[in-house]
């Protein structure tokens, strides 16, 4: 009788345990496949995270690639406008005898002077003579300026032309000063003889009306 009521509670017991397995495996069954997705779901959020970051980077790295070529542009511009504005600011002259003057001495005129007295138009030149060649050096410079000028200007109305060199010297101290090196005179008439394809300069002190150079042999 005992054994009897032993075994039924026994019974009662393993079909309580046996029902409580079979819950938590269909719960387990239910559950599972969420978590699983969850986990796949937060792998496919990373791998799509990542994806988006390197195109990122890579955009990131190529406006930063252009923004620093970007200023270079702007210097290489900037440098081009200003050789720009530099070539236009040059000075012209109308007078087309000045304007010789400037495109023939240079730096190395100091001054131009148009003297219209008596029907008479003379142009005076000034100039400065460059200090770093020999004196001969320097008397061909300037008298090979004096030919160029005329030449250009052969075609103008003038009377004469008036050159008047200067140099920079040393006085008997030791001082340096500035001294009057010379001056050459040719008049229109003189101007129309000369072949200047065929004229040696050689032969300037010989044709010319006023020649009187203090440097020189």
């Amino acid at each position: 009788m005992v054994f009897s009521i032993l075994e039924k509670k026994d019974k009662k017991k393993r079909n309580i345990a046996i029902g409580v397995a079979i819950i938590s495996f269909i719960l387990f069954g239910l559950t599972s496949p969420e978590v699983e997705d969850g986990y796949e779901a937060s792998k496919e959020s990373e791998t799509q995270e990542n994806s988006t970051n390197e195109p990122v980077e890579e955009s990131s790295t190529s406006e930063s690639s252009e923004e620093s070529s970007k200023p270079v542009e702007s210097e290489e511009s900037s440098k081009e406008s200003e050789s720009e504005s530099e070539s236009s600011e040059e000075v012209t002259y109308d007078d087309p005898l000045e304007q010789s003057a400037h495109d023939v001495f240079g730096e190395d005129l100091r001054s131009f002077n148009v003297i219209e007295d008596s029907g008479m138009k003379d142009i005076y030149v000034e100039a400065n003579i460059s200090m770093n060649l020999t004196a001969n050096m320097m008397k061909g410079s300037f008298e090979m300026d004096v030919l160029d000028y005329a030449e250009k200007v052969k075609a103008e109305g003038f009377s004469n032309i008036i050159y008047m060199a200067y140099a920079e010297a040393t006085d008997s101290y030791g001082n340096g000063t500035e001294v009057a090196a010379g001056t050459i005179t040719l008049s229109k008439e003189t101007i129309g003889k000369i072949n200047f394809e065929q004229f040696s300069r050689d032969n300037l002190p010989k044709i010319a009306d006023n020649y009187n150079m203090n440097i020189g042999d």
